[in-house]
């Protein structure tokens, strides 16, 4: 039979809210267990009935599960080793509870199938290990250990849910680690280890859930103190050395107020308490200081006792103390939190102020009743006997309102997620749809959509896995990338280094997560397909250039001519088909297309041009004609035209006498004037035209420069030739090194108004980049 005390001690912390006449079937299993386990004992030596009888006591008195949970407490050993079965159980208990005990015992059975342990075990340790085989690229994704336990913590918490079919599934699991962790130094350093992540990452933010904020700071403390332990000791051993200072502050601090309060005539419990080392660790991560900087490093807690009839005279209570308190002490009203009011979903409530005490320093006070505290320490619990509500303990309406505290954290964490966040708007929409949880062979648990595939899941992992997957093995069977898991499937995902995304990958796959990461793989692949092509291109230019000879340029406008004559509607599918081998291009097609009918074009149509040209010989540089006044003055002035600048009708010129080479007429803007004004202006007589047009034909040459445009030659002929004052005597035009036609042409004119409006049309002409008059001849 099991320790009588033990028993008892369970029966006592039931009895408030279990029937007698029920309680017997709680003395029932616990009678079963010791039957078939009374000599068993667990790895530490403790006897497995013990063990059990205390898990139930946890189960009852920290979260307020009812009869059928403490009942499959109880018998789950005997019903894992196969002592029990559901017939047994249906024909020793009652109806209202054996279908429920069956249900949580299985639920118990298929969550301990799985373990965590490599998860939160020792192998994360080394976690940046976990991204080394990561691509550049995508390096970028990984996040840090802390994140990821945390995600894991979160997983782990709904898939017990999912998988136990029933929210006491995971209370039971939570009870039982609670257990373990206040026998944490009967286990070994691993396991003290894997218990402290567990802790951190799973069961204190679940405690915080569910209001229970003394198991909360422990299960925090205790984590700290494995896993952060050289921090632990030193906040523990500076407290330790403050104590005494501390404890007196705390005397000066509560005396005056307590004499306010007493005006009031309640009842209260006034006390100081050291803030949880870990509380303060986070304040001095959050501040970036050393403990010595934390002042606030305990909080006063005002307790009032007396019996109040209803809520509304509790609250009125606990303003009025908030009152008299800062009476005493300045408040700062930024910091209150009120809670009395608007209580947290966890059924929390207290009114939370911080004013300044003595010395100037901050001090938090609690202020709240007995049966806030009671809630506050004990959480749904409490709420609930306090509701006195019994049988309704384990009623639906209960355990819902604890689901939905759970699961209200996803929606808090992805209602702000925006249009333009992928990721946080692929979370959130998939929030709201089923949901299912499948792991990977080491115990990692990954959240994906209901009707999920096993391409989903390898994205899930990470995009480099998602990109190579071929398919996957679950249980020691081979699938393909389009079969779809089922929640707890161990899914081993199978790569191969040839496997690359494809279009059709969009139709196989539901979670927005994978889809946006095939998008970007299908685009990260498309560009270096496109580089790719690019490189290729390139080299067939260089072909060109090396067999043909030629300094050919191969341009935007070209490539806009390729991409049209290949029936190509954007430059990047003409790249990309270019790598794929899908085009019929290489360096002979560029040079028919480009080099070979301009070549041709240019050198009939410059042979054509050059039969047209004639040059009048009779018609002189210097005609018998005065056609020029040279200084009043003088008259039978020999002169010529000088050639470094070569005038014409219509120009600006002055007349320079030279020392032995007569009188030479110069433009006004010739580039030897200004030293001919500077050095001799004494040899500089005026000169003018008698007329701005003469029926003498004078020399001038145009500078040209032009795109290697087919036909261009002709028009640039057809335009000169159309000009009745023009007539051509010379023409050379040649391909130059930057892949352009350069040359002059060489024109007789009567004036510059007749050679400015040929400049003018020859600029007109598509294709020309600069046309200038040359005054060298």
């Amino acid at each position: 039979m099991p320790d009588f005390q033990l028993k008892q001690k369970l029966i006592d912390e039931v009895k408030s809210y279990i029937d007698e006449q029920r309680i017997v079937f709680i003395d029932n299993a616990c009678n079963i267990l010791a039957e078939n386990f009374i000599d068993k004992k667990n790895e530490f030596g403790v006897s497995l009935v013990q063990e059990s009888i205390e898990i139930a006591i946890i189960a009852s008195k920290e979260t307020g599960l009812g009869i059928s949970s403490i009942i499959s407490t109880l018998l789950f050993r005997p019903y894992l080793e196969g002592v029990i079965d559901d017939k047994f159980i249906l024909n020793n208990f009652p109806e209202f509870i054996h279908s429920q005990v069956i249900t949580i015992i299985k639920g118990i059975v298929e969550v301990n199938k799985l373990d965590n342990k490599s998860v939160f075990g020792l192998e994360q340790l080394n976690f940046k290990e976990k991204y080394q085989h990561l691509t550049k690229r995508s390096k970028k994704f990984a996040v840090d250990e802390n994140t990821y336990l945390k995600e894991q913590g979160e997983y782990f918490k709904h898939f017990y849910i999912t998988i136990g079919k029933d929210i006491r599934v995971l209370l039971l699991k939570f009870a039982y680690h609670y257990y373990k962790t206040l026998n944490i130094k009967d286990f070994d350093e691993k396991h003290r280890l894997i218990l402290a992540r567990e802790s951190r990452y799973l069961y204190a933010p679940l405690a915080h859930q569910l209001g229970l904020y003394n198991i909360k700071t422990y299960l925090e403390e205790t984590a700290m103190k494995y896993l952060n332990s050289d921090i632990y000791r030193e906040i523990a051993e500076k407290l330790a050395q403050t104590k005494a200072s501390r404890d007196k502050y705390i005397a000066d601090f509560i005396e005056p107020i307590k004499k306010s309060i007493d005006e009031l005539n309640l009842k209260t419990q006034i006390k100081g308490r050291p803030k949880s080392i870990h509380s303060i660790w986070n304040k001095m991560k959050k501040q970036g200081v050393g403990i010595d900087k934390i002042y606030d490093l305990f909080a006063v807690r005002v307790i009032l006792t007396d019996n109040f009839d209803n809520v509304q005279q509790e609250k009125a209570a606990c303003w009025n103390v908030y009152s008299k308190i800062t009476d005493v002490w300045v408040p700062n009203p930024k910091r209150l939190r009120d809670w009395v009011s608007n209580p947290k979903s966890s059924g929390y409530e207290s009114l939370h102020a911080t004013v300044i005490g003595p010395e100037g320093k901050w001090v938090e006070v609690q202020i709240r009743t007995k049966r806030m505290d009671e809630i506050a320490e004990k959480g749904s619990a409490a709420h609930w006997k306090y509701k006195e509500v019994k049988e309704n303990r384990i009623s639906g309406i209960w355990l819902d309102e604890i689901k939905n505290i759970i699961q209200n954290q996803d929606t808090q964490v992805y209602k702000n997620a925006t249009e333009d966040d992928e990721n946080k708007k692929a979370a959130k929409d998939e929030l709201y749809s089923d949901t299912i949880y499948v792991f990977t062979p080491k115990g990692e648990l990954k959240k994906l959509k209901s009707g999920a595939t096993v391409l989903d899941f390898a994205y899930q992992i990470h995009t480099s896995v998602g990109d190579r997957c071929t398919g996957a093995k679950i249980k020691n069977k081979l699938v393909g990338i389009r079969h779809k898991l089922i929640n707890g499937d161990i899914v081993e995902i199978i790569t191969s280094s040839s496997q690359s995304p494809r279009e059709e990958w969009l139709d196989i796959v539901v979670t927005n997560n994978a889809r946006t990461r095939i998008k970007r793989a299908l685009k990260f692949f498309e560009n270096e397909k496109i580089e790719q092509g690019k490189q290729i291109f390139a080299e067939i230019i260089e072909k060109v250039k090396s067999k043909y000879k030629t300094d050919f340029d191969f341009n935007d406008k070209k490539l806009n001519i390729l991409r049209k004559k290949f029936g190509l509607t954007k430059i990047a599918d003409f790249y990309l088909q270019i790598a794929e081998n899908q085009l019929n291009i290489n360096e002979d097609k560029i040079y028919e297309i480009f080099i070979l009918p301009a070549k041709t074009n240019f050198e009939n149509a410059l042979e054509k041009l050059q039969s047209l040209i004639e040059i009048s010989k009779s018609k002189k540089d210097n005609d018998t004609e005065d056609f020029l006044i040279i200084d009043q003055k003088l008259s039978n002035i020999k002169f010529e035209f000088a050639k470094c600048c070569n005038p014409i009708p219509g120009d600006n010129i002055f007349a320079f006498v030279t020392a032995t080479k007569g009188t030479k007429i110069h433009k006004i803007d010739c580039k030897n004037a200004p030293d001919l004004f500077k050095n001799y202006p004494y040899r500089i007589i005026k000169a003018k035209w008698k007329h701005q047009e003469t029926d003498t034909k004078f020399k001038a040459k145009l500078k040209l420069v032009s795109e290697q445009k087919p036909g261009i030659v002709n028009q640039i002929s057809s335009v000169i030739l159309k000009q009745p004052f023009i007539e051509l005597y010379e023409i050379n035009i040649k391909e130059s090194q930057n892949q352009n036609y350069e040359g002059s042409i060489g024109v007789l004119v009567n004036g510059i108004k007749h050679l400015e409006q040929l400049i003018n049309k020859l600029a007109a002409i598509n294709g020309i980049i600069s046309i200038t008059r040359d005054d060298n001849l």
